[in-house]
């Protein structure tokens, strides 16, 4: 998926330790990450997990980007 606001970004350790995948989510204009996509066993589906070390704030085209791309995967 493209996005023009984010890079979602395979973390090709993870799957070291993890049997499901784990995407990094960061900003193309700021280049920080701003969370990580991976699977939530409980729920039985991928959830967007926001760096809770930095305030971030979300635009409705951000959010909808990051449901669009785990909606793909």
């Amino acid at each position: 998926m493209v996005s023009k606001y984010l890079d979602f970004i395979e973390d090709k350790m993870w799957l070291t330790t993890h049997k499901t995948k784990r995407f990094i989510v960061r900003s193309k204009h700021q280049e920080c990450i701003l969370g990580v996509i991976k699977y939530n066993p409980k729920w039985r589906q991928y959830c967007f997990y926001p760096d809770i070390q930095y305030e971030t704030m979300w635009s409705v085209g951000c959010l909808t980007d990051i449901i669009t791309f785990i909606e793909e995967i």
